[in-house]
């Protein structure tokens, strides 16, 4: 029930549990503005951290190379995959699924006590 309906049916009928129900939700609608109010303020704000976390990200590189600069590190160079040699996952979701095998293994119960 909506906050229009909850009015509505007050207005109807008179009783206090209709109010009641109409006012919670008119004040949740009313939170629910606030908050939305205050999330597009803060949409607007920059990252406090950016500089933070752009310095940090670039020693981190830095230090990842060092660290593999003798060639032992396992670390295995990112590359980038075409879309097109990707295998396709509808393609997978498309085929028919192998049969399986026609003998059940007996299942195996534990006694409760």
């Amino acid at each position: 029930m909506d906050v229009k309906q909850a009015w509505e049916s007050f207005a109807r009928t008179g009783k206090v549990e209709d109010y009641i129900h109409y006012t919670r939700l008119k004040n949740q609608l009313e939170n629910l503005y606030q908050q939305q109010a205050a999330a597009k303020e803060e949409i607007g704000k920059p990252f406090p951290f950016e500089d933070d976390l752009r310095v940090k990200s670039a020693r981190l590189v830095e230090l990842d190379t060092l660290l593999n600069i003798d060639g032992k590190g396992h670390a295995q160079p990112e590359t980038v995959v075409a879309k097109s040699a990707r295998p396709s996952v509808l393609d997978s979701l498309k085929r028919p699924v192998p049969p399986r095998s026609p003998e059940k293994k007996p299942k195996q119960h534990e006694e409760v006590r």
